[in-house]
Formats: C-alpha cells, structure tokens, sequence
C-alpha cells in the first residue's frame, strides 16, 4: 500500500536518485520524451522552485509534480489536496481529478497508467493524451514499481505468490517468503534491502565506495561474468570489513565455473576481509593461489558454516567460527597447496567436534604438511 501523504519507492533518472515519486519503467520514460519527473514538497524555495515556474493556483498545496517534455516543455501540472490529485491539462485547463494517484507523463505521450486506490473502475481521459486505469493495489507490478525490474534484472527473484521452498548455494532448503525477494539463498528480503544491496551493487575495491555499503547489505549482487575474468583486479582485503549485516556472499552469477575453479583476486596479502562480518554463514568458492598470507581474514565470523577455499597455502584462522561446517574444513584442507608447514586454526568446539573424526583425520593424512590446531 501506498504511505500516507508520499507517493512511495524510488526510481532513478538520467543517472540521479530523485525525490520519492512514481513513474514508469525508466525506458518507457524515456520513449515518452519524459527528462524530469519531481516531487515538490511544502517549502518550494529550499528546493530552488518559485511560483514563476507555473501558475500560482498550482503552487498551493502540499505535493506537485511537473511532467516535462524536452521538445514541447511543461505540459501538465498536478496537485494533491488530502487524497485527492487534480491533473491539469495545461492547453486547455481541463481539470480532472483521482484519488491517491501515481505517476506522470508528458502530453503527447501514447499511454499512462494511474493508480487509483479508491475507485472501483477504470477512469478513461478523453483528451489523445492520457490514460488512467484501476490498478490492484495488492499486484504491484513494474509499472507501479519501477525498481522491481531492476532488482530482477540484476538476479533477485519476487514472489508474487505464497511461500515457496528454494534450494540455496550451500545445499539446504530455504523459504522464499511471499512479498519479498530472492537472492543468493536469502528468501526474506525486502524492498529497502532490496534497494541496499542494488545501490551496492557488484563487488568493487574499497577506494571506490563499496566499503560505505557494509553496514547495510545482506548479500552482494552476483557479477554476470566469472569470478576468474571478473575480479582479477579486485583486492580482498576490507573488501567486507564491518559488514555486520551481511549472511551471504556470492561474487560471480556463474555458479558452475565458481564451483569448479573458484573466484580469483589479486595476489598478495588478504587482510580483515570479512573481519566483523558476525552473521555471515556462506561464501561462494574462493581461489587463494595468488594469496600470500592472510591476516585477520575471519575475525569476528561467528555464524560462518559453509565456505571453499582452493589453493590454500598459507595459515588460516578459523578461530572465531565456532559452527564451521566438516565439509569445509574437509575442502580447504585437500585442496591446498602448501609449500611449507601450515596451520588451520579452529574455534575450541569446532576443534572438539572435528579433530577426531574420521574423514577429516583422513584429509590431513593427505596433506602432511597441514595441521589442525584449537585456538
């Protein structure tokens, strides 16, 4: 449903995250000559906006939006009084008037739709210019919500149904909840996670910002090429330090590839990547040949249970994991490649739960070199 008093989600435009308003998807936008869609609140100066810029009658009451086309100008104006918007046709002052309605497009435009949330049918202007319909306020499509297209674009699932079982990264059954998206073996998440973890976007080196996002995000999007072509250049160090929100880290949306060779990233020292990363419990398969020491690399990972590493040759503190899964530990050790003495250090219970058992005693039987050690 729609908040009181704000016309409500996000949408990006022309490359700027604009004031809270509806619209279209960002092509139908664009194919309607549309270059600004905003949302005008009670204190028009603050936002550089003065009466001259329309008609005074326009400028009275607590919301307006101004549809502009690039080649013919302002075409429409609109207000919201209580629940009600006026739409004026500037040509011709033809006042028409919906109830909580959501978007606007220029005059001349094929089509627009219109959310009504209080009539009971389908409204037609009869003006060659706009059409407005009765929209359902509980299927909220891509025309309701812009954002939602992008969100799938980028490899999130929306259910639109009832709950439904997914199978995650790391093999167990998940519920994909009603209302919420998909992602990365996370059925939960919700709209403004949503816009978190999409305004992070891919993984990026923190000298370009990612690090601002750490706090918030619950998972990262998927890069579409693969972990050893995508992330060649990309350092690991800090890359998710703080990040205290997030559960799983999947770098590439080619699972396959990942699975077989694991992510790649730039060679030499890994430090405090997912230091604090306290509810952190998957990481898609890392490649550490190129890593030379690793320090500070799990601190804090205290719900940590399924990650791969390959190529593993130098010490590697699980200290702080006390639920790290068999098969983990199992994997990590018979895929490393060490030169010298190394040292896999595991939290007191895992130790306990772990040590003696009878595959994993086996593992280390195959790399002499590996020794399993409690913190």
């Amino acid at each position: 449903m729609l908040e009181e008093n704000k016309f409500s989600y996000r949408a990006l435009l022309h490359g700027k995250d604009a004031e809270w308003y509806f619209a279209r998807g960002l092509d139908d936008i664009a194919a309607a000559g549309c270059y600004e869609v905003r949302l005008f609140h009670d204190d028009m100066e603050s936002l550089g906006i003065t009466t001259a810029d329309c008609d005074k009658e326009h400028y009275v009451v607590a919301h307006l939006f101004v549809s502009e086309s690039a080649a013919t100008g302002r075409q429409q104006a609109l207000r919201v009084v209580g629940q009600t918007l006026l739409l004026t046709i500037c040509a011709t002052n033809a006042v028409k008037a919906f109830t909580r309605t959501c978007e606007v497009v220029p005059k001349g435009a094929s089509w627009g739709s219109w959310v009504d949330l209080g009539a009971a049918s389908t409204t037609d202007i009869q003006d060659g210019s706009i059409t407005a319909q009765k929209l359902s306020s509980d299927i909220r499509t891509s025309i309701e919500n812009p954002l939602r297209t992008l969100f799938i674009a980028a490899g999130a699932e929306y259910n639109a149904g009832v709950d439904k079982t997914r199978i995650a990264p790391w093999g167990e059954s998940v519920t994909h909840k009603a209302g919420h998206y998909y992602l990365n073996g996370l059925g939960d998440i919700t709209e403004e996670q949503m816009m978190d973890i999409y305004n992070a976007g891919e993984l990026k080196n923190n000298i370009v910002g990612f690090y601002a996002y750490n706090s918030k995000i619950r998972t990262l999007i998927p890069a579409k090429i693969s972990g050893q072509e995508g992330y060649g250049t990309i350092s690991l160090s800090g890359i998710l330090s703080g990040a205290t929100m997030v559960e799983s880290v999947v770098f590439t949306a080619r699972e396959n590839l990942a699975e077989r060779l694991g992510v790649l990233f730039t060679s030499g020292t890994a430090y405090s990547s997912f230091n604090g990363c306290s509810n952190l419990v998957y990481i898609q398969k890392m490649n550490f040949s190129g890593i030379t020491s690793l320090t500070s690399f799990f601190d804090k990972c205290y719900s940590l249970v399924y990650v791969k590493i390959i190529n593993l040759k130098c010490n590697l503190d699980w200290s702080y994991s006390k639920v790290i899964s068999k098969e983990s530990v199992i994997y990590t050790i018979q895929n490393s490649i060490p030169t010298s003495a190394m040292i896999v250090t595991l939290h007191p219970d895992a130790y306990a739960r772990l040590a003696d058992d009878a595959d994993v005693v086996a593992a280390l039987e195959s790399q002499p070199l590996v020794s399993l050690v409690s913190a």
